[in-house]
């Protein structure tokens, strides 16, 4: 078995409660809830105590509870997976995206027609609640759940869009309110507009470097989306 990486070290002992794991993502800046593959990023899952594997389960509110607090940001971020980032780190992540119009991207083929009527349906309206959002959009057949889904999860990646608040918590009732990322944080994208694309770039790439998360640039462009000049600018 090779050298855990750094971050592995980066908390002062198994992660148990919200405390503990926003103090750690403090450290790190960005984490997975889950390993994910070969990809060296860091996890939640893995900075439990390994001989509680269910424990991970226990850490289902988080995710929606310390982002609607502020705490931190949680979306399917990276490559569609659960990913939290510090609130130090995200303007960076936000500005090494550079300037994304969804209605250029659709153009372009990378952003679908329904997200784009998702994202829309948020610019007329501002907050919705996940059945009002896929009503407003012209997605609320059965049939149209998954396209809605992966609208949402795209939107989400290019910091368009996120969650606000949760409608329900209990079996069946579970779901959430949806917003733009301009009302919901504001300081944030302002800070983030301030920053170069590149320069956010680099400083993401050198921050996971010195905790032991070294990407290749298959794995940096999978995750974080940057085009070839943002890889090149960074050296991958």
């Amino acid at each position: 078995m090779g050298e855990l990486p750094f971050w592995r070290s980066m908390a002062d002992g198994p992660i148990a409660t919200e405390d503990e794991f926003t103090a750690f993502l403090d450290r790190v800046g960005v984490c997975l809830w889950t390993p994910f593959g070969r990809v060296p990023l860091p996890n939640l899952a893995d900075m439990m105590d390994l001989a509680k594997p269910d424990d991970i389960w226990g850490t289902w509110f988080w995710k929606d509870d310390l982002h609607i607090a502020r705490r931190l940001f949680y979306g399917k971020l990276l490559a569609g997976r659960p990913a939290f980032v510090s609130m130090p780190l995200l303007p960076s992540l936000i500005a090494a995206r550079g300037d994304v119009d969804p209605h250029t991207y659709h153009e372009q083929g990378r952003l679908s027609a329904e997200a784009v009527r998702v994202y829309e349906a948020l610019v007329r309206c501002r907050d919705l609640a996940t059945s009002d959002l896929r009503r407003e959009a012209g997605l609320a057949d059965k049939g149209d759940r998954s396209t809605f889904e992966n609208a949402v999860t795209a939107l989400g990646a290019l910091f368009q869009i996120c969650k606000t608040g949760i409608t329900g918590r209990t079996r069946g009732t579970y779901s959430y309110r949806w917003g733009l990322l301009e009302d919901w944080l504001p300081d944030t994208l302002s800070v983030a507009a301030r920053i170069r694309p590149h320069d956010a770039a680099r400083r993401i790439c050198a921050h996971l470097a010195s905790i032991g998360a070294t990407l290749s640039r298959a794995d940096t462009r999978r995750l974080f989306g940057w085009d070839d000049d943002t890889l090149d600018a960074v050296g991958l």
